[in-house]
């Protein structure tokens, strides 16, 4: 399990007494550094050795803050997390599985790049309506268009942006604890909804691509970074996990769901729901419903002044 490395609370001091200490802590490291190389390198030690150079590079300024860890590396609190780290898995197509540890270096400096992002406050470009490759749909004799679609095909970068989006921001709410409970804490199955990647978009072999099915809830998602601050700022982010769920089933029991449309004479379908065209209609999005979409709200109908600011200027 990953152990964190904390640095040394310290007053600011002089330029003579810095000098002194620097000193002191120079020959301090020579030391540590032996003495990790005799016991093979020994985590404790090589915290020493890390607090000691903190030391050294902020004799002038101080530090209050007992809470900064000195040690982090995402890739580190990952490797050092087996149940998070067996969890990541990257599915590029339908008969490959790679997990976390066998990432090369550009798709983990990929995931690093959007948690530092999350951290400093940043957008991830995740596209609100990405682009579709393909339809397939349920036959029901309407023509394709009229037909519920049964999955939205998309090519590899979507699903592999929009993916490695999502589990960075998992990440980054367990590791800054944005709340009560602990991702760790969560049975394999769980987890998997999370951080696998068959969970958010499964490979159709009709289409040769990854595709968002019917059976994972007919939503394309959005920004995670965004739709986290929703949650929170409407307060449906509370103290567990069942109130956390209650909240957000609240706020959905308000929506206005596609229902499609009946001819009012002859009360036959003119617009099934869950076709291309109804979803046209009711989201102005062929695919499934966006997520941000949906927060933000939209009308009936193929007006873009429907469209709120946010989805205007992606």
């Amino acid at each position: 399990m990953y152990r964190p490395c904390f640095a040394p609370v310290f007053a600011p001091s002089s330029g003579i007494d810095c000098a002194l200490i620097r000193l002191r802590m120079a020959l301090l490291i020579v030391f540590l550094i032996i003495l990790l190389a005799i016991t093979f390198g020994s985590e404790g030690i090589l915290c020493m050795i890390r607090r000691a150079r903190y030391r050294l590079n902020h004799c002038n300024e101080g530090n209050s803050d007992p809470n900064i860890d000195i040690g982090f590396t995402l890739d580190r609190w990952i490797m050092e997390t087996p149940v998070v780290r067996d969890a990541i898995i990257w599915r590029p197509d339908g008969d490959t599985a790679i997990p976390y540890r066998n990432w090369d270096r550009s798709d983990k400096n990929l995931l690093l790049s959007y948690f530092n992002r999350l951290k400093s406050g940043e957008a991830i470009d995740v596209d609100i309506e990405p682009p579709i490759h393909a339809f397939t749909y349920f036959n029901e004799g309407r023509g394709d268009r009229g037909n519920r679609v049964r999955a939205v095909g998309y090519q590899l970068g979507i699903a592999k942006t929009t993916f490695f989006a999502h589990v960075a921001q998992s990440l980054f709410v367990e590791i800054e604890r944005l709340v009560s409970w602990r991702m760790v804490d969560l049975p394999p199955d769980q987890l998997a909804y999370l951080l696998d990647s068959q969970h958010m978009y499964t490979w159709n072999r009709e289409m040769n691509r990854h595709c968002l099915e019917v059976s994972q809830g007919k939503a394309t998602p959005g920004n995670p970074g965004r739709v986290y601050r929703f949650l929170r700022d409407q307060g449906m982010v509370m103290s567990n996990q069942r109130d956390t769920v209650l909240a957000l089933l609240e706020w959905c029991r308000r929506l206005s769901h596609d229902g499609g449309e009946l001819d009012p004479v002859t009360e036959e379908i003119i617009l099934m729901p869950g076709s291309r065209d109804g979803n046209e209609t009711h989201w102005q999005y062929e695919g499934y419903q966006p997520v941000e979409r949906t927060i933000a709200g939209t009308m009936r109908g193929d007006s873009s002044a429907t469209r709120s600011p946010l989805l205007r200027n992606r």
